[in-house]
């Protein structure tokens, strides 16, 4: 089995530990060993019966052949830092999809991806690295998710959108066919896409309008 280690040990990571769970359940594929954070006061707490075993630093120093890592941070900057940490040790990203979750025939996703129970990806979807898909989420046909993505549960994207690099899509929100979600751009729950988002924008409401930018980091 791959020994895992989940960077994060919020209640998204207990989450993704919960999945971890049910996949060895079907077929025995990881040891979980356990949380890395940098909230050095978490070191040595445990999540489910696991330890926080300690900052990231910890991957530096264990590293071995069968070690692979996941980020469990709703902040896509963050999993996208962590990201290039894990890759200047040369530490490989597992892809967690939660056996309830339903991907359809010429879908791609990427390492460091997260899909949760219950989502329904259909096909000839594209899901870039490290993206979190939330609990319940559906993805239509020809869909393009960006990298470092954070689609949060219940949120429904239509058949050919385009969801940029970094961009987060609030719980419940509704992305309508075609439409480009721009990079870092942020969809607030709830929120009726029927038109393109700009980059590094904030959009609400049914129809989704406008509120204001959002600080690019």
């Amino acid at each position: 089995m791959k020994k895992l280690v989940i960077l994060g040990a919020g209640g998204l990571a207990r989450e993704l530990a919960n999945a971890v769970a049910d996949i060895n359940k079907r077929s025995p594929t990881f040891e979980l060993l356990g949380y890395l954070d940098d909230e050095k006061e978490m070191v040595g707490q445990k999540r489910l019966q696991l330890p926080v075993l300690g900052t990231v630093d910890w991957l530096a120093e264990n590293k071995s052949a069968d070690l692979w890592t996941i980020s469990a941070i709703g902040n896509g900057y963050l999993r996208g830092k962590f990201a290039r940490i894990t890759e200047q040790n040369n530490v490989p990203l597992a892809t967690i999809i939660h056996p309830r979750a339903i991907i359809g025939s010429g879908s791609s996703i990427e390492t460091g991806v997260f899909i949760a129970a219950g989502c329904v990806i259909t096909v000839d979807v594209s899901v870039g690295q490290c993206a979190l898909v939330n609990m319940n989420c559906t993805i239509g046909h020809d869909a393009s998710i960006g990298k470092y993505v954070s689609i949060y549960p219940g949120a429904r994207i239509s058949g050919e959108a385009i969801i940029g690099d970094y961009a987060l899509v609030g719980t419940q929100a509704a992305i309508l066919n075609k439409c480009t979600i721009g990079r870092g751009a942020v969809v607030a729950m709830g929120a009726v896409v029927a038109h393109d988002v700009p980059d590094y924008t904030l959009v609400a409401g049914n129809p989704a309008r406008a509120v204001k930018k959002v600080e690019k980091q």
